[in-house]
This record gives C-alpha cells, sequence and structure tokens, in this order.
C-alpha cells in the first residue's frame, strides 16, 4: 500500500504489510532509489499481555486513559499509584514509593531524578501520541541499559519524523470523583498536538506538546500509626498519643516527653521549693506528679489533615523538540530536547507535594547500523515543592512551640485530674486549653501561616543534574555475522545541588563519577540454538570496581515456539540518597542520613553508637536492657543479585500464543533502611537527649524472591482473548527494616478486544485483579486490601477524516481502591476522546 503527495518534492509513503508482522510506514520520495523497511513478527510480539511490549496499536486501543496506566496489563506488573499522575512501577517482586531497583528510559535517556535515583512515572514522561513503542525488560535483558535497573527496566521511544511526519492531535475530556466521595466531581483534561516534517529526505523535524490536568485523588487515611513500633494501633483523635497516618504535624517520636516526664522536669526546675508555695501552672503540675495522677503517656499535638495542608490541583506540561538528520542512509544525527513540569504528590518517608517542579533533558546522537554515540543532560528544579509533613509541624510549632503547648496540655490535665475527673475528661480538656488559638483551616490567620511557611521552612531545593556519554559498536560484521559481537561504554557525572536540604552539600560541593562498559558476545550453536554471554563492568567513586556476568539461552523447536534460560549476577551501587542524604522528616522526628562512612562519622554514630529500634522499644514498654547496633566499618556496600530464569513462548495455528515463565531472585547485601536510637548523652535517655536515625544498611542474609507466570492469547474470528496470572513468593524481611517486597502473592488481569467487531467499531474490557498484600515502608505500614478493576473502551474509526473517536473508562465501577497504606483511594475515570491521527504529511 503507498500514497503520493501532490507536489513530487514532497515526501510520500509506502506502508508495507505481511502476515505475522506489524506494518510499517515509511517515508519516500521520487529521488529514492532503494529503500529498507525492516518487519517485525507480530504474531509473537503483538500482543501485549503474553509479551512486555506495547505498540501504537496497542496504545491507541488501550482502554485506561494514558499508555502508562496500561502497564498493569502486562504480566507480573504493579503500578503504585501516589496521585493521579505520580507514579512507579513494581516488577518481579519489589515495589516501592520509589523502586530504585527499576529503571526507565526514554529515547535512550535515563529518566531518573538525578538526586533520587527514581523515575516519577510519565509525569515527566512522553505524551501517548507521540509514544512509538513501549517494551518492559526483564532481567535477563537489561545488562546493557546499566546498573540500577535490577529488577527491570521500561524503555520508552517516541516517533521518529521520518517513519512518523504530519500533524496529529488528541483530546480527552473525563470525570473522577463522580460520587463525591472525596470531593465533588470534577473534570480532567488531556491535550496533546505533535507536528513532524521531513524536508530533502534529509532533515527531519518534529515538535509535540501534551498538557493534563484534573482534580488528584485524595490521601484520607485516619489510622493511628504507632511510630515506635511501625504498625498500626487502635484508636483515633480522642487518644491522646493519635499519630493520623494522613494528618500530620501530630507525629510522635523520641522526642515527645510523657506527662510523667513533663511533671518530673517542672519540680525539677523547683528543687528547693514547697509544693505549696510554688506558683501556678507549676503547683498543680507537680501536686499531680507527686500523688502519681500523671501518665507515662506522650501525647501528641493536634495535626492538619492532608487536604488542609495540600492543593489537589494537579497538572503536567509534556514538551519534545527534535531534528534528525540523515548524513547517509544508514547514519542519523539527532538533536533532542524535552522538557517537562507538573504539579502533583508522591509518598517517600513523608508526602511531598511538586509545586512547579520541571525536568529538561537535552541529548545529541549519532547512530548508524552499527554504532551509537550520544550524549546528554538532566536538569532538575524542584520548584516550590514542599514537605506536605513538616509544613503541619511546623504550622504548630510557629503558632505555638511544643515546649509551651505541652506544659499548658500537663496543666490543664493536672487540675481536671486533682478534681477528680477521668482520664478521658481530662485529657478532653486538656486539649482545648492547649489548642486555644490553634489556627483553623479556612481562616485568614490559617492562610497567611500557611503561605510564610511556604516561602521558607516546608520547602526544599533541588536543582541537581546529571551527564552521560555513551557509545556502542557491533562488531558482527567483521565475522560476517557467524559470531554477533556487541561492546560498549559510558561515563555519568551526577552534581548534587540541594543547599544542605536533602543532601549534606550545604558546605560542601558533591560531584560523583561513574564509569561502566559491557561486552555481549552471541553465537547460533546449530540452526535451533542461540546461546549469548555477556559481562558488565562498573566502577563509581565511592566503590570498588563491580562485575556483573550473564548468561542466556535459546532453543527453538519449531516456528513460532522456543524455550529460554538465563543466569545473571548483578549488582548495583548504592542510590545517591543512600550515600549523601543529610535531612529530617517526620516532622523533625527521624534523621535520616546516607549510609556512607563519613555521614556515619558526621553524626558519631561509630564512636556513639546507637541502640536498636527493638531494644529501644522493650525499653520503653518493659524497661530492658538496650542492645547496641554496630555499623560496617565500610560502610554500605553494593547490593547483589542472582537471578535464574527459564521460560517458553509458543504460537499454535497462528491463533493461539502462551508464554509462560518462573524466575528466582536471590539477594546479597540488600540494601534497606533500618532505624536506630542514639543519646546525645550517655546514659541520658530523656526525649530531649534522644535522636532517631534512619540509615540504608546492608541486610545480613541472603533474602529471595520467586515467582512464576502464564500468559494466553486466543484469536477467534475478530475478537481477541488474552489474560495471564502471576505468582509471587518473597522473604519476609527482619521488623528492624522499613523497606519490604511490598507485592501480592497473586495478581490477574483478563480481556478481551476486538478492532473491528463491525465495520469501524472497536472494543477492548479488561478485569484486573491482586490479592491483599502488607506494605512495609519508610512512609507507614500496613495491609492492603485485595481488590479488582474493570476497564473499557469503545471506539469508532472515521476513516475519511483519519481519526478514531473513543469512549471508556478505568475502573468502570468505581470500587475504590489503594495500591500502598498511607497512598491516595483511587475511583473511577471516564473519558470521550477523539484522535486525529497524521494529516498533512
Amino acid at each position: 500500500e503507498f500514497y503520493l503527495a501532490s507536489d513530487p518534492k514532497a515526501s510520500s509513503a509506502i506502508i508495507a504489510t505481511f502476515k505475522g508482522y506489524t506494518s510499517v510506514e515509511s517515508a519516500v520520495s521520487v529521488s529514492n532509489k532503494n529503500v529498507s523497511i525492516y518487519l517485525e513478527p507480530a504474531s509473537v510480539f503483538e500482543m501485549p499481555i503474553a509479551n512486555r511490549k506495547l505498540n501504537q496499536e496497542n496504545i491507541i486501543a488501550n482502554a485506561s486513559p494514558s499508555f502508562y496506566d496500561a502497564l498493569v496489563n502486562m504480566p507480573g506488573v504493579g503500578v503504585n499509584m501516589q496521585s493521579f499522575l505520580s507514579k512507579s512501577v513494581g516488577f518481579r517482586g519489589i515495589n516501592s514509593t520509589t523502586n530504585q531497583r527499576f529503571s526507565q528510559y526514554v529515547d535512550g535517556m535515563d529518566n531518573q531524578l538525578p538526586g533520587f535515583n527514581f523515575s516519577m512515572g510519565n509525569i515527566l514522561g512522553v505524551a501517548d501520541i507521540d509514544v512509538d513503542k513501549v517494551e518492559l525488560l526483564s532481567e535477563s535483558l537489561p545488562m546493557l541499559q546499566g546498573s540500577g535497573g535490577i529488577n527491570g527496566s521500561l524503555l520508552v521511544n517516541s516517533k521518529n519524523p521520518f517513519t512518523h511526519p504530519g500533524l496529529s492531535a488528541q483530546f480527552r475530556l473525563g470525570l473522577n470523583h463522580l460520587d463525591n466521595y472525596q470531593t465533588n466531581r470534577s473534570p480532567w483534561e488531556d491535550m496533546s498536538i505533535r507536528y513532524a516534517r521531513v524536508l530533502n529526505n534529509r532533515l527531519g523535524i518534529k515538535v509535540a506538546l501534551a498538557y493534563t490536568q484534573g482534580e488528584d485523588w485524595e490521601s484520607r487515611n485516619l489510622g493511628n500509626f504507632d511510630r515506635l513500633n511501625m504498625r498500626l494501633i487502635a484508636g483515633n483523635r480522642s487518644n491522646p498519643a493519635y499519630d493520623g497516618v494522613n494528618v500530620y504535624g501530630d507525629e510522635n517520636g523520641p522526642h515527645m516527653p510523657t506527662l510523667e516526664q513533663i511533671g518530673l522536669d517542672v519540680k525539677n526546675e523547683n528543687p528547693n521549693v514547697p509544693c505549696g508555695c510554688l506558683p501556678e501552672p507549676q503547683r498543680s503540675i507537680v501536686t499531680a506528679f507527686n500523688k502519681g495522677m500523671l501518665p507515662k503517656l506522650a501525647v501528641t499535638r493536634t495535626g492538619y489533615a492532608e487536604e488542609e495542608l495540600v492543593d489537589y490541583g494537579t497538572n503536567s506540561l509534556k514538551t519534545i523538540g527534535a531534528i534528525h538528520y540523515k548524513i547517509s542512509n544508514s547514519v542519523e544525527a539527532i538533536a533532542q530536547v524535552n522538557w517537562r513540569k507538573g504539579n502533583a504528590l508522591y509518598t517517600d518517608v513523608d508526602r511531598y507535594v511538586l509545586k512547579d517542579f520541571n525536568l529538561g533533558q537535552y541529548k545529541l546522537e549519532l547512530k548508524g547500523k552499527q554504532f551509537l554515540l550520544r550524549g546528554y543532560t538532566t536538569r532538575v528544579n524542584s520548584g516550590d515543592t514542599y514537605n506536605a509533613t513538616r509544613l503541619g509541624g511546623l504550622l504548630n510549632e510557629v503558632w505555638k512551640p511544643n515546649s509551651i503547648w505541652l506544659k499548658e496540655y500537663a496543666y490543664a490535665f493536672a487540675v481536671e485530674k486533682l478534681k477528680g475527673t477521668s482520664d478521658q475528661d481530662a485529657h478532653n480538656a486538656a486539649r482545648i486549653m492547649g489548642d486555644n488559638g490553634r489556627p483553623e483551616p479556612g481562616t485568614d490567620n490559617y492562610s497567611i501561616l500557611k503561605s510564610n511557611l511556604l516561602k521558607k521552612g516546608a520547602l526544599f531545593q533541588d536543582h541537581s543534574n546529571l551527564m552521560q556519554y555513551e557509545g556502542a559498536y557491533d562488531f558482527s560484521g567483521l565475522f560476517k555475522h557467524k559470531l554477533d559481537l556487541l561492546a560498549g561504554a559510558s561515563y555519568r557525572k551526577y552534581n548534587l545541588n540541594s543547599g544542605g536540604t536533602i543532601f549534606d552539600d550545604l558546605n560542601q560541593k558533591i560531584s560523583l563519577n561513574e564509569y561502566g562498559g559491557y561486552l555481549q558476545l552471541g553465537k547460533n550453536i546449530t540452526n535451533k540454538l542461540k546461546l549469548v554471554g555477556s559481562v558488565r563492568i562498573d566502577k563509581s567513586k565511592s566503590f570498588d570496581m563491580l562485575y556483573s556476568p550473564g548468561f542466556t539461552a535459546n532453543y527453538t523447536v519449531k516456528p513460532n515456539s522456543n524455550f529460554r534460560a538465563s543466569y545473571q549476577f548483578r549488582q548495583r551501587n548504592p542510590t545517591i540518597s543512600n550515600q549523601y542524604l543529610d535531612f529530617e522528616a517526620a516532622n523533625g522526628e527521624i534523621h535520616l542520613i546516607g549510609g556512607l562512612p563519613d555521614m556515619l562519622n558526621k553524626y558519631n554514630l561509630y564512636t556513639n553508637r546507637p541502640y536498636t529500634a527493638e531494644s529501644y522499644r522493650n525499653y520503653v514498654l518493659n524497661n530492658a536492657s538496650l542492645e547496641e547496633y554496630v555499623f560496617d566499618a565500610q560502610g554500605i556496600k553494593p547490593e547483589q543479585v542472582q537471578t535464574i530464569e527459564l521460560g517458553y513462548r509458543g504460537m499454535f495455528n497462528n491463533k493461539f500464543l502462551i508464554d509462560a515463565s518462573g524466575y528466582y531472585n536471590k539477594y546479597r547485601h540488600y540494601i534497606s533502611p533500618i532505624n536506630v536510637y542514639q543519646t546525645q548523652v550517655s546514659g541520658n535517655f530523656s526525649p530531649q537527649n534522644i535522636v532517631l536515625y534512619h540509615v540504608p544498611v546492608n541486610i545480613k542474609g541472603n533474602p529471595y524472591s520467586w515467582g512464576l507466570g502464564v500468559s494466553m492469547g486466543y484469536n477467534w474470528k475478530k475478537l481477541v482473548f488474552n489474560g495471564n496470572v502471576s505468582y509471587n513468593k518473597n522473604d519476609k524481611l527482619p521488623l528492624s527494616f522499613n523497606e519490604g517486597f511490598n507485592v501480592p502473592q497473586v495478581l490477574f488481569n483478563f480481556g478481551v478486544s476486538s478492532r473491528d467487531i463491525v465495520k469501524n467499531v472497536g472494543f477492548n474490557v479488561v478485569y484486573r485483579w491482586q490479592e491483599d498484600f502488607y506494605w512495609q515502608s519508610n512512609f507507614v505500614s500496613g495491609n492492603v486490601p485485595a481488590f479488582g478493576t474493570l476497564d473499557g473502551q469503545l471506539s469508532l474509526k472515521v476513516s475519511s477524516y483519519n481519526s478514531i473517536i473513543k469512549i471508556g473508562g478505568s475502573n468502570l465501577l468505581n470500587h475504590y481502591y489503594k495500591t500502598a497504606y498511607g497512598n491516595p483511594s483511587v475511583g473511577g475515570m471516564y473519558y470521550v476522546s477523539i484522535l486525529f491521527n497524521e494529516f498533512l504529511k
């Protein structure tokens, strides 16, 4: 199939199709003497649920609001939804709100935040209208992508102007919050436009712009979290020691003294004054203390709910501009700029509000059939991003410092108890007195105070950047392709710039260099058996050289039927935050630091040894003996994982596809944060003297994870049935570590679709379910209930206008669910969209 432009100098196109292969469109002109078009087998790769790949047709037919939301339909994949736009991918037995074991690349550029080494999902990614292909790689494949993605990598490639010229536009209008459960029903919009053009068959240009906005999902978990034991306990605000999961400013920690301790302190402040001669409020406090009426209970401040501290209006702006120049038919030069800006929420140790947050990526690339040279930089600007948890604490501290509030509370409690009032009524009266003058949300006083704090105290600064230079060469031609040989090398430099608000860079400049290289060798032993061996080396400033070998085998039983096996030994360096983090979280109750020896020495954790979290809990609860925690003299070390993967894929009668796989991961030096308690003066265990440190360390022992998965697809007439089921089993980490594997054991997807059930009408329906599991993280821990969601869409092709009209939604039944404990509840999203695809070619 082909079409010609009316102007002989303009570009025309050839659309090549062949049964069993995906169709490819290529721009041509009358000056072309030869046109090379490469087709990819569709019999194996076209069904994304039996594969971990999305092409343009899959993305257009997707029922979810975006291609990124469709990743959950791939086998074994979980997407952690921290907000409407901020998401992280979990894969192969591990998930977290900041999954640093999973990498994401956009057009070959690492999409991570330079200072934190994790991606924010697609809020800083690519517009659907410009996505060409998405591929999820397991451990057996991303050897060449770098040391970070030891649990997988996501490769997102945008469209090339030579193969996809023309003007495209898409508009989605949707609704969520339909039942007014969290807030009033509200619209969301997604608008995008892309234009690409080829000039003189050599020069290709493209620009793309996408804007999304809506009302975010809200986190309203009012469960009571015990930070000492890192678990949920019964009670609500009527509990004097209440610490709400999504209520901030009420955080309880070692700094909060008990009412008994306050009474003792007041008494010790006046050691030689008889109780009856003391003025109020000291007299009542000391009298109640002497009579044993002040309990050994640390009460908490009255916090502010998340919806009182944040603006749930969310948006994302994505822009891309690229110039492609064909030096020859096989060599192409690319200059590309990706700039994104967003407002959203995300979860780490606290809840953070990304406000005017932006990320720029700038790339120069030269590639041919046998080589690749690429250089790019990633630059982040945190804008007015702030810590919502910290904001709640500052609001309380500024209008009335803790020291004053606690004494007022103790005084009112003492007065009530001396009257014979019950404990609960005494606590109620004490809180009323302590909260006298509290700025209430919605008042001018509250708004002014919040605005002032957002200009200074709650903000954090991040202007970090990275620079990457890399190259690769395919030497297979030297061996007449009887032996495949690929080699490559890379250099990366991180420059941290947080002004001391996040990292230990207040009084020093922190730059880190990383070097990497790889070699991959492949050989067809027979016409059915192919073996591939590879090795990767990585060197970081802070650590010794890492060696990561791997081996894969593929045996073809017959066309479209093969077995695969692989063994990988992967290593990854601790992240930048694992090394140089230095800031206070949880309203100042936790001090987060990196695990390098310099950081441990900075806070005297080698010489003034802290106590383990377990022994400190037992000391507080049962006055048991304390146990010291001894940090490794070398500090934190690189993490290792050995992976074995087996699989089979087969297509039968060109209608039935099955893909089965299993994996086993065994870790060594697994990295997880741990809490330790240090006294500033030996033997003094008063709250003012204790500091809780949160430090990444290597777990002793060899935790494991393993899993099985089966995917199937069946073509019947005009219908395609597909489904997959995954089982994951993970080792239980010690309770002292705050970051678990966080995946459900069982999850499955089942769907049915048709691209042309009747003329020009298609549909897609997908049901997904996962069982309940326990979520363990730095923020909070708790059980995540099982849930199921139903997504669906109905589409109409309008061929005369090269357009598609679609109506659909995700979570059509509007059953609210959570992907992690402490994250928002996600309801239904419904939309109607229209796509105009590649006009004016």
